[in-house]
């Protein structure tokens, strides 16, 4: 089994691991930030021992953010604290806004330091699709007369939004294009009807589908302008990933 999580989450055993959590370097005991402020580096990939007891063999992938970003994070942090304490959080809490950190039981050879950066970021992803069908695919109301009636909209919903990803990803998964995903799912809703209707006669789809790839291929491609490249072009490419490094 691999994992790679956040020292900002938790972890499915419950166990809250942050920027506090006791970690190991070479078997001697370590706080977290100013053993990374040490460093003298904006990127850290090491072997550590994470816990005061158990201890648990991991690697720990971590890099300094940008100063604005940092920045942002400890306006929230003193946000979050005075509205739940009334008080200023720590300055270990404001000090770990400098910095990401990830824990992965991944070698290098099986995950680069881009590799499991990008593959972190992609998780919003995952959030922003759920989102997606939530906001057009309506697959969170569970609306109707019966219970009947509810779970058989909620279960065409879902095949709807599945079937819609699944055209998306068909049409613009190639390293060769730079297409929209938001614009491709907005052209699989304008041919629906026509692939409710062949599906419900049996009729060839081979046809239809050529079709909308090429419409998709050419019609929905990404607005040209200067911004870092999305999650689709860092997964392709994870070298491609340059702010980590500032």
């Amino acid at each position: 089994m691999t994992a790679i999580l956040t020292l900002r989450e938790r972890t499915e055993s419950g166990v809250n691991v942050t920027h506090a959590t006791v970690v190991y370097v070479e078997g001697i005991k370590q706080n977290l930030v100013p053993w990374l402020n040490s460093m003298g580096q904006g990127t850290v990939d090491q072997i550590i021992e994470l816990g005061a007891s158990d201890r648990l063999k991991c690697r720990l992938v971590a890099w300094r953010v940008p100063e604005e970003i940092a920045n942002t994070r400890r306006r929230k942090t003193r946000a979050t604290a005075m509205r739940k304490t009334g008080h200023e959080p720590s300055k270990e809490s404001l000090a770990a806004c400098d910095w990401e950190f990830l824990v992965t039981n991944l070698s290098e050879a099986k995950l680069s330091f881009k590799e499991a950066i990008v593959l972190y970021r992609a998780r919003w992803q995952i959030e922003l699709l759920f989102k997606r069908w939530k906001s057009y695919g309506k697959i969170d109301e569970l609306d109707g007369s019966t219970d009947i009636v509810k779970m058989t909209r909620f279960w065409a919903r879902l095949c709807a939004a599945l079937i819609q990803h699944w055209l998306t990803v068909a049409a613009t998964w190639s390293p060769a294009l730079s297409v929209s995903l938001a614009k491709t799912a907005k052209l699989v809703r304008q041919i629906a009807s026509e692939i409710a209707s062949l599906l419900s006669s049996g009729g060839d789809l081979t046809i239809l589908l050529e079709r909308f790839c090429r419409q998709a291929r050419a019609g929905c491609r990404l607005t040209k302008r200067k911004t870092a490249p999305g999650t689709l072009q860092l997964l392709r490419d994870p070298e491609l990933l340059e702010y980590c490094l500032t």
